[in-house]
């Protein structure tokens, strides 16, 4: 993960498949993420709307 110029990244690849989580540095912490899915240079999902939970 790495986190600069107010956003959040981390990515990694399975396959021909690349995924990009980010969400944007806010202070009360409620940015929505977005995930996004690639197969070679073509997006093919971008999903957002998550709704991120504490783990208990």
């Amino acid at each position: 993960m790495s986190c600069r110029r107010g956003e959040c990244v981390m990515g990694w690849v399975n396959g021909d498949y690349r995924y990009i989580w980010s969400q944007a540095i806010t202070e009360d912490g409620n940015a929505p993420p977005i995930l996004i899915v690639k197969k070679g240079d073509t997006e093919i999902l971008k999903a957002t709307g998550f709704k991120l939970v504490p783990a208990s």
